[in-house]
């Protein structure tokens, strides 16, 4: 096998070492922007968390991270399979759904302590939610036609 190589030029060596060291800089460099994008989403994960009962926008969000809103669909796609804009409606429906489960508390009083500010919004949004299978708690929810002012039993 040694026999069949053939003999390379100095040149042709030096070609292929600058293509080696380019290839090795391609790596760290994306390496090093993957680490970076790691860190966005564990810092955008957390501001989401910590403001999702406030006014939490898209814009509110480009502007906190400096981020276009095609970079921020890009990642939010990326790491949680849907926009950013689904994915907080989805985090709000949990929260009140997780209020819901609580002895008293009104329909209304959940969605707005999930940050929905408009209960007739919210009770479009928990249809749009795919959840398999929805919690017992929002299976009410989509039962009951006038519940704005009843309080929710646990099913």
């Amino acid at each position: 096998a040694i026999r069949k190589l053939h003999q390379k030029s100095i040149t042709q060596i030096e070609s292929l070492a600058k293509l080696m060291e380019i290839a090795t800089c391609y790596l760290e460099i994306t390496k090093m922007i993957q680490i970076d994008e790691d860190n966005l989403i564990l810092h955008l994960s957390n501001y989401i968390n910590d403001n999702i009962r406030t006014e939490l926008s898209v814009e509110s969000i480009m502007e906190r991270f400096r981020i276009s809103r095609c970079r921020l669909y890009e990642i939010s796609h990326k790491y949680f399979s849907m926009s950013i804009a689904k994915y907080i409606r989805h985090k709000r429906v949990m929260i009140a759904a997780e209020q819901l489960q609580k002895k008293g508390v009104r329909i209304n009083e959940a969605a707005e302590y999930a940050g929905f500010t408009d209960y007739n919004y919210f009770s479009k949004v928990v249809h749009l939610i795919p959840l398999n299978p929805y919690p017992k708690v929002l299976q009410g929810i989509l039962q009951l036609k006038e519940c704005n002012k009843a309080y929710f039993v646990c099913l």
